[in-house]
């Protein structure tokens, strides 16, 4: 519920602001988030899509990255960060040639 809340902040926000307000504003979330989670975690990141979200994938990727930034800065470029859609990508490509050691994958994933 939380997390759906604060997506709708966040996107809100971010329309509406200019560049270096919406810098402010995924600053201000990944702030928030990161000082909650343990500082030894990796972090996945759920991928939004157009189909969840009624907006263009193009500007949803944009979000994604402009977050998975912010949260390197929050963190001091020291969090573990896997983005999950690329973690399907490897464990498709892996599987597809028999190569399923899980550690190596998320390894390349992120």
């Amino acid at each position: 519920m939380l997390s759906k809340f604060l997506f709708g902040i966040f996107v809100f926000g971010i329309l509406l602001n200019p560049a270096s307000a919406k810098t402010k504003v995924y600053q201000t979330i990944s702030n928030k988030i990161y000082s909650q989670l343990p500082k030894t975690i990796k972090i996945a990141i759920q991928p939004l899509t157009e189909k969840k979200t009624k907006l263009p994938q193009s500007i949803l990727n944009q979000v994604m990255a402009d977050f998975e930034a912010a949260l390197l800065v929050s963190s001091s470029f020291e969090a573990n960060i896997v983005n999950r859609a690329r973690l399907l990508e490897v464990w498709s490509d892996a599987t597809e040639f028999n190569a399923a050691n899980f550690k190596n994958l998320f390894k390349k994933a992120g």
